[in-house]
């Protein structure tokens, strides 16, 4: 996603009602985004929340961040993996500015909800198809769910982390392209990430990718998504 436009700058310091369809940001939430993205002026944040404004059907919403992420991958010349998934309550957070609601560090069980390297794990297309059914039949029954039920919706299947180098370069990169959608380049985490993607590329590490076991990956997986 490029920066804002001052069309778009425009828009998004646009007051409106909080009843009003299409609302963007209110205050709190734009102070949220200021600092994620590590800006104060405003045509330097993110322009996600813009192309997001009038989403209501979160396929689409979910579409325009991969899109963000296609758009990342091919102005960088990085490739990243396409067969990530992206789950309804991760779109909802990210709308929210909510990057890891749970505050404390999450379990496998709950990565799917957090701005983050695991949820940057590839699904299978069976996965993607019964993540998709879960998420049609959770719409029609919101409103008779009880907390329980919630619950055990939200628990979704534990994915595998990355097992050789080829795949925790990948993951990272992935990340990367998340990150900078949602939150811009100017973003610590981004930072960091982009830091590791390329020290994981430089000929001394490349040398050495075979000393890359599914421990030692997994290992480093669950490091960088503790600091997160």
């Amino acid at each position: 996603m490029e920066q804002l436009s001052n069309k778009t700058e425009r828009m998004l310091q646009e007051k409106t009602d909080s009843k009003e369809k299409g609302k963007l940001l209110d205050e709190n939430q734009v102070a949220a985004l200021k600092g994620f993205a590590g800006v104060t002026d405003w045509k330097l944040l993110p322009a996600l929340y813009v192309v997001l404004k009038d989403c209501t059907d979160m396929v689409d919403a979910r579409n325009k961040i991969l899109r963000g992420m296609e758009v990342w991958s091919a102005n960088k010349g990085i490739e990243i993996d396409e067969s990530v998934a992206l789950t309804e309550e991760l779109i909802k957070n990210i709308k929210a500015i909510k990057p890891n609601p749970l505050i404390t560090v999450g379990t496998s069980r709950t990565t799917d909800s957090i701005v983050s390297n695991m949820t940057c794990l590839p699904k299978s297309a069976a996965e993607m198809e019964k993540m998709m059914i879960g998420e049609s039949a959770a719409g029609t029954t919101e409103a008779n769910r009880t907390q329980k039920e919630r619950e055990k919706q939200l628990k979704g299947e534990s994915r595998r982390p990355p097992s050789n180098y080829f795949e925790l370069k990948l993951n990272i990169a992935t990340t990367c392209a998340l990150v900078s959608v949602c939150y811009g380049e100017r973003n610590e985490l981004y930072k960091n990430l982009l830091y590791i993607y390329t020290t994981l590329g430089s000929k001394n590490v490349i040398q050495h990718k075979l000393k890359f076991t599914a421990l030692l990956c997994r290992q480093i997986t669950w490091a960088i998504y503790d600091d997160m």
